[in-house]
């Protein structure tokens, strides 16, 4: 049984008011470990507390032996839902050796990511 999660990650800017956001704009969960961050002192980490990267960030990067990368452009307009890609890199040529598919939401101020449990223990959004 998969287990779904939504990664949100805070956009340093603002866009014009929606009246109305889809429900996952104000009910998810916030990945917020310290260790995501690319500004974190012993390695690299890719989402730098902005959004998921959009290219693949290298191997062995992240974090993680697997970094995870949307293979996608994410929704540009507040309120927007958008199918995706999020690829897991498995070597310096293999830029996307396993995948999952997801739903990227443009929440204004923040995207949120639908989640699922990666399929393998050294992959990592």
């Amino acid at each position: 049984m998969k287990c779904l999660i939504l990664l949100t990650i805070f956009v340093e800017f603002s866009l014009s008011t929606v009246s109305e956001l889809p429900e996952q704009c104000t009910e998810y969960k916030v990945l917020d470990d310290p260790t995501r961050n690319n500004q974190h002192p012993s390695e690299l980490y890719c989402d730098q507390g902005v959004m998921m990267p959009e290219s693949a960030p290298g191997w062995s990067m992240c974090g993680t032996a697997a970094s995870g990368w949307l293979n996608a452009t994410h929704p540009t307009q507040a309120g927007e839902e958008k199918e995706a890609r999020i690829c897991f890199q498995g070597g310096s040529e293999d830029l996307c050796y396993d995948w999952t598919d997801t739903t990227v939401t443009h929440c204004q101020d923040f995207f949120v990511y639908l989640l699922p449990e990666v399929n393998i223990c050294n992959e990592r959004y």
